[in-house]
């Protein structure tokens, strides 16, 4: 019985959202053509570099990430590498080498302190190297995966998966690699959530044409 009011219950809050949230004003669909989804899943995309990510991962996405936790939504976060040149690329990488080498969760938002003092230090020969090593990471473990395939391998799915997604500005956020989230049609963290959480619910089965271009005669 409890689990049948559950799921009605769950029906009426998705019913709620469906008319709260409307195609191209909330969200815009960039891929017509998603496999079924075994398990939802939502994809941030930041950079280092960007004061709007530093603002929404000190202040949000520990919200965002145990909202969807609780809701058995994966989490990824993407560094994209178009902001900064460089500098930006060089970021992917050590995004890419901290998640390899399993401190990601601490390397992340010291990267994000350090970027929002001074990013032009990184610019400096070596000075990723020394962050790193200044922060827990043996040199030897450094030197063999910096410029390892698994590495190299993220830092290429996390520039194919932007541009894929069409990513143009950050914080940008996917949900099941078919809806990105119109950020300016949101008033609120919690309003954003509940869009989240709307579309990582819905269905990606529905067949859905790509509109077809106007023409003039």
């Amino acid at each position: 019985m409890k689990k049948i009011l559950f799921v009605m219950l769950l029906c009426f809050i998705q019913h709620s959202y469906a008319s709260q949230f409307k195609l191209d004003t909330h969200y815009e669909i960039i891929n017509y053509n998603v496999s079924p989804v075994t398990k939802p899943k939502v994809t941030e995309y930041f950079s280092f570099l960007c004061p709007h990510c530093y603002n929404f991962e000190k202040n949000y996405i520990p919200t965002l990430a145990t909202a969807l936790s609780a809701s058995n939504v994966v989490f990824e976060q993407h560094h994209v590498d178009f902001i900064g040149g460089a500098l930006g690329a060089s970021l992917s990488k050590a995004y890419a080498l901290s998640y390899q080498l399993n401190v990601d969760k601490k390397i992340k938002p010291l990267l994000f302190e350090a970027c929002k003092a001074d990013p032009q230090q990184f610019s400096r020969q070596n000075a990723l190297k020394q962050f790193f090593l200044k922060h827990g990471v043996n040199e030897q473990e450094y030197d063999a995966n910096i410029n390892a395939f698994i590495v190299n391998t993220k830092v290429a799915q996390m520039h194919f998966k932007a541009k894929k997604s069409k990513i143009k500005g950050v914080p940008a956020f996917v949900v099941n690699e078919k809806y990105l989230i119109k950020n300016e049609s949101v008033k609120s963290y919690e309003e954003l959530t509940k869009l989240i959480l709307y579309l990582s619910k819905k269905s990606t089965n529905t067949m859905l044409s790509k509109p077809k271009a106007s023409t003039q005669s």
